[in-house]
């Protein structure tokens, strides 16, 4: 049977802590809060974190936020390549099968970042989850679809936990690269899910 990979992006397949860290970095020399930030932050993920909605919510004016927003995609575009995992890119050429990337948040700046990492040259098939159409809808649609063995890569165990709560005929395999926020060890770790720490483990 052909082998359906589905994966994650932010964690996954990309570094975003880097990104992270270095938004907070601006944030707080434009006097804001870094705790504070983090918080607000956290909970926009839950919704589709822009860098627009995060500062305006924490409360920079509209003429700095622009230069800000505008400042940092450019660092994006210049360097989201090398956020990538050195193993993604083997990964995607060396497999015979088909790939889909199923990321959750802001429709517009998950295909921005995509795009810049260069991801969109090796996967057509990009899915963007939101809390109205989360991820176990979409992959039940995937599995409709295809008669092929879906494997599903996620750095999240909620992600993974709603998919087999949900169900379906899917393998769950969670990533679990460290330092990021969902890196933390879950009971699932080994006994609802595979772990593994590079996409070379997956056999």
């Amino acid at each position: 049977m052909s082998k359906h990979y589905v994966l994650d992006f932010d964690g996954t397949l990309f570094n975003v802590g880097i990104l992270w860290d270095r938004w907070l970095d601006e944030l707080e020399a434009c006097d804001v809060d870094r705790e504070e930030a983090i918080d607000k932050g956290n909970q926009l993920f839950g919704e589709g974190f822009t860098l627009r909605e995060h500062g305006q919510q924490m409360g920079i004016e509209a003429d700095e936020l622009d230069e800000l927003v505008s400042g940092f995609e450019e660092y994006i575009q210049a360097e989201a390549l090398t956020m990538l995992y050195p193993d993604v890119v083997p990964f995607l050429q060396e497999r015979d099968a088909t790939f889909t990337l199923l990321t959750f948040g802001d429709h517009d700046f998950q295909h921005f970042k995509i795009e810049a990492a260069g991801l969109d040259e090796f996967i057509e098939d990009i899915r963007i989850a939101r809390p109205e159409r989360r991820k176990p809808i979409q992959l039940k649609e995937l599995c409709e679809s295809t008669d092929d063995e879906v494997i599903f890569i996620d750095d999240n165990p909620r992600e993974l936990a709603a998919v087999l709560d949900y169900g379906l005929p899917v393998t769950v395999v969670r990533m679990m690269r460290g330092g990021l926020r969902n890196s933390d060890a879950h009971a699932g770790d080994g006994e609802r899910w595979q772990t593994i720490k590079s996409l070379s483990e997956i056999e």
